[in-house]
């Protein structure tokens, strides 16, 4: 026997979210293998573990600090298409939310990054695992409500309001998102995914891998909005992150005077 259910009110949100994100902007994924061994060598010397998410994260801020052009998004307002061009660095970054054994996702949005070195991004990520769903608003909606036409219709609103809205949008969201899958990190296998999402780029720890030769490999999934960017600025872009992730300035991932860790 099969047994048929409806979608709880989180899985027809989250699937309302992918099909607007598919339908109305044009994705290119591809994927690209990083080596960051004087990251973690970084990392181990400053007496902390290598965290490939929070190196990320960072990484994407120094990628927009340096090209401040990719800090852009496209969207569909009702007066036309239109891009936003933000002046802010913040990157959004879906988080498991532990929920006292009932993990649910939920969303966090970086600011300030260019002050906050990889361990404090790793442990503002720790401390957003741990957050009661009182302080997240929709994500307990989505999460607590049935799945009904009023509820959806909330959710529908809120999802308008955002999208929509470009300046609604630039008080809180992120210009560039990452998101992660190496928590089925296995050292026998290579998994190479690319996100999706709406911003110009996703990035996606896919994952990483110690290599025989003593060398460390970081796979990233990139989802590139077609939408917002050329083609050249896109290449551009991945290989600047690429070289800010392998050939990294060490005292903006890990400063050594201990301040902002």
């Amino acid at each position: 026997m099969v047994r048929i259910r409806k979608l709880t009110l989180a899985e027809w949100f989250s699937e309302f979210q992918l099909q607007y994100a598919a339908k109305s902007l044009v994705h290119l994924p591809c994927n690209i293998d990083v080596d960051v061994t004087q990251l973690v060598k970084a990392a181990e010397a400053a007496g902390q573990r290598f965290s490939p998410t929070a190196a990320l994260v960072k990484a994407t801020s120094l990628l927009l600090r340096d090209r401040p052009k990719l800090n852009r998004m496209l969207f569909k307002t009702f007066v036309g298409k239109r891009i936003a061009e933000f002046d802010s660095v913040r990157v959004n970054l879906p988080v498991i939310i532990a929920n006292n054994g009932k993990p649910v996702l939920s969303a966090m949005v970086f600011d300030e990054l260019e002050a906050k070195s990889v361990p404090d991004i790793h442990q503002e990520i720790r401390v957003f695992a741990r957050k009661d769903l009182s302080d997240l608003p929709i994500t307990r909606f989505a999460t607590t409500r049935g799945n009904y036409f009023w509820n959806r219709l909330v959710l529908r609103f809120i999802h308008m309001m955002v999208n929509r809205f470009p300046r609604l949008y630039a008080t809180k969201g992120g210009g560039i998102a990452v998101t992660s899958l190496i928590s089925r990190n296995y050292s026998g296998a290579v998994l190479r995914g690319s996100p999706l999402g709406q911003n110009a780029f996703t990035f996606a720890v896919s994952g990483f891998h110690p290599k025989p030769d003593g060398t460390y490999l970081l796979s990233v999934g990139i989802d590139y909005n077609h939408s917002v960017l050329g083609g050249d600025e896109a290449s551009d872009a991945c290989f600047h992150i690429a070289k800010i992730l392998s050939e990294p300035d060490i005292e903006a991932f890990y400063p050594s005077s201990g301040e902002g860790t």
